[in-house]
């Protein structure tokens, strides 16, 4: 069985991310901030981060998951349990098959 190259799409949780992300929310949390303003204009209806996955669905219901590096885990784990001020921006990237990206578009 082929699998399709994977494509790299990259993020930033920003300063007004950490601000306004909401501790234990996986729809509201500054790494989905992050992703739903990069995805803005895509064909996604939901997205869902919980520390070791990513949900992306789409709106011809096509689902798209993705695990999540340590980094952005231990992000979001030290983003829950600590003063969210004492937590800087940082970048991450995700990798999507190639078919998922197309998807995303």
């Amino acid at each position: 069985m082929q699998t399709s190259p994977l494509e790299k799409v990259h993020f930033y949780v920003t300063q007004e991310d950490l601000k306004k992300g909401i501790k234990y929310n996986c729809e509201r949390c500054p790494v989905a901030r992050s992703i739903k303003r990069r995805l803005k204009h895509k064909n996604i209806t939901y997205i869902t981060v919980t520390p070791g996955l990513v949900t992306v669905i789409c709106s011809d219901s096509t689902v798209v998951t993705n695990p999540l590096s340590e980094k952005v885990k231990n992000f979001i784990i030290n983003f829950d349990k600590m003063n969210k001020h004492s937590i800087k921006p940082f970048r991450f990237y995700l990798e999507f098959n190639k078919l998922s990206v197309s998807e995303l578009k």
